[in-house]
């Protein structure tokens, strides 16, 4: 998935192979350099999976994916990435989970 930096260049975000799979994201400048790369989004431990991707209206981007970390059922999760790859001031190191319905 793809979405804006807000700056010229992109965040990547993507599933990796490794076992457990787990979500990742990168960061390119408008002229193709790599500004970060390999970010995990959550150092949760059970499968990511279903990753997307939004711009945060500014330098930034949520990611979102599923995981079955409460060994239920599969929940959606967020996290906000800074423009550095640093996770948002205020968002849980293991994503903001979200409302069952």
């Amino acid at each position: 998935m793809l979405c804006s930096d807000g700056q010229g260049g992109v965040f990547l975000a993507f599933q990796d192979n490794v076992i457990p799979p787990r979500i990742l994201i990168d960061r390119f400048s408008g002229l193709g350099n790599k500004v970060f790369a390999g970010n995990a989004v959550s150092p949760a431990l059970l499968d990511q999976t279903a990753v997307g991707l939004v711009s945060d209206g500014g330098t930034g981007a949520i990611v979102t994916w599923e995981d079955h970390r409460n060994g239920v059922f599969d929940q959606v999760f967020a996290q906000r990435i800074l423009s550095d790859g640093a996770i948002a001031p205020g968002w849980p190191a293991t994503g903001l989970v979200g409302a069952r319905t």
